[in-house]
């Protein structure tokens, strides 16, 4: 048992797609088209390596803004277009 749960305790994943169009025929239509593109498997395996990958879920997030985590600082260099304070 890790995390407190037999291994085979989760059967599933649920997923939800919405498929939206102008008729019911229309949708359809897309959803026969969607699945000709879907691979269970292919979905299984990127879920396994995500999972694998992150753990179980997150319990810590690293200190900052987005900005700073993405660029390394809070504000966008002085001479960038759209600082509202650039010359």
């Amino acid at each position: 048992m890790a995390h407190g749960r037999a291994a085979d305790d989760m059967k599933i994943f649920v997923g939800a797609t919405v498929i939206a169009a102008e008729s019911d025929e229309l949708a359809q239509a897309r959803f026969e088209e969607y699945k000709a593109y879907a691979d269970s498997e292919a979905a299984l395996v990127h879920a396994s390596a995500s999972l694998g990958t992150r753990g179980v879920y997150k319990t810590h997030y690293q200190e900052g803004s987005i900005r700073r985590k993405l660029f390394g600082s809070d504000r966008l260099p002085a001479s960038h277009p759209a600082r509202w304070d650039s010359p």
